[in-house]
């Protein structure tokens, strides 16, 4: 090596130093006659030296402000775990690094940052993305001073099943968009959160629905007829190829609703304040919810509470809608009344739409 000359002016010396192989030979022969180096950390020579627990030594300390712990959903991004606190109790410089030594698994945690110099804040960091639901293990260790040592702090991630971000919310028929059970084979709405896509589907108990429109918090569907006779069902929506969590669908017999705007005039135009109905004119009525045939139909209006329909049942050409013709008495008050329609339904008990008002005029 170089030497540098005493009491000059500062300046640098350079040189290489060069090892044998390391060898496991602890006794000498003609291939290895002084085997000289072994794969062992050298002990301390602080009594040789008579310096040991010298305070000028780098000591290093490292600690977890809290039990380094994550739960997260699978799929979701990368999340920090807490912090490391690194510190230098004795003296000198303390260079450290930290790393990452895996129990279950690989490659789902990192630290930031891997290295420094005396004192320093450690952040782990994991990524659940590419792991399946489960307990993922492993140990951030810190490493420094000069005799290289180590610090262990467990981290652990629980990854819990995929959070989709598909969300039902509500499920109501398509005419008055009451919140109440619907009917098998007539229209509903759903709202909720992410519910359109490229690709979107909805089933009841596996049986897939009829769809009507899609939209971000809107679908407009037909329930499938097949259910008729349960009490309720199973829905989940598919978005491009995220599904939502179960919904619990009500399901009942008959539920009448009137479709806004929904009641046609004798001569097959819109009823409306500027163009009401005639008294005894006929009313063509639209909704949902009611039997296409054999069902026991009233109409109610002010002063007339059981009027009988000329026609009620399915609407012809429209499979989940129904049609009510009813006559308008002819001693009707006001403007507009408000019409209700009533369906019997099962145990004999009665089912009524809300109340649609309609224009009339002598």
């Amino acid at each position: 090596m170089n030497s540098i000359a005493p009491n000059t002016t500062p300046g640098a010396s350079t040189g290489t130093v060069s090892f044998a192989p390391v060898s496991t030979v602890t006794t000498a022969t003609q291939t290895d006659p002084i085997p000289r180096f072994a794969a062992v950390t050298p002990p301390s020579d602080c009594t040789e030296l008579n310096d040991c627990g010298a305070s000028f030594f780098p000591v290093l300390q490292a600690t977890a402000r809290n039990p380094l712990q994550v739960t997260a959903a699978a799929g979701s991004g990368q999340v920090a775990a807490g912090t490391i606190q690194v510190g230098n109790t004795g003296g000198g410089v303390l260079g450290w690094t930290a790393t990452i030594n895996y129990t279950t698994g690989s490659g789902w945690a990192s630290v930031s940052p891997a290295f420094g110099l005396d004192n320093g804040l450690i952040i782990p960091f994991v990524n659940p993305s590419s792991l399946q639901p489960g307990t993922y293990q492993a140990t951030v260790l810190i490493t420094g001073g000069p005799l290289g040592s180590t610090i262990s702090i467990p981290l652990t991630l629980t990854v819990t099943a995929p959070v989709s971000s598909v969300i039902i919310k509500s499920i109501t028929d398509s005419a008055d968009f009451r919140q109440a059970a619907v009917v098998p084979g007539s229209f509903a709405s759903v709202w909720g959160s992410h519910l359109g896509g490229q690709t979107v589907s909805v089933t009841f108990n596996n049986i897939a629905a009829e769809l009507l429109f899609t939209g971000p918090q809107q679908i407009n569907l037909r329930i499938p007829a097949a259910l008729a006779g349960q009490t309720s069902a199973q829905m989940v929506v598919t978005a491009d190829g995220v599904s939502s969590a179960p919904f619990t669908v009500q399901l009942t017999a008959v539920a009448p609703a009137i479709f806004t705007p929904g009641v046609l005039n004798q001569d097959n135009t819109i009823n409306s304040t500027s163009n009401p109905a005639a008294m005894g004119s006929v009313l063509q009525i639209f909704g949902t919810g009611m039997p296409d045939s054999g069902g026991s139909f009233t109409v109610m209006v002010p002063n007339h509470a059981n009027l009988t329909p000329i026609y009620a049942g399915a609407a012809p050409g429209i499979p989940g809608m129904q049609q009510v013709n009813v006559a308008l008495p002819s001693d009707l008050q006001g403007a507009t009344v408000n019409l209700t329609i009533c369906v019997m339904g099962t145990a004999n008990q009665q089912s009524c739409s809300l109340p649609e008002a309609v224009a009339v005029k002598p």
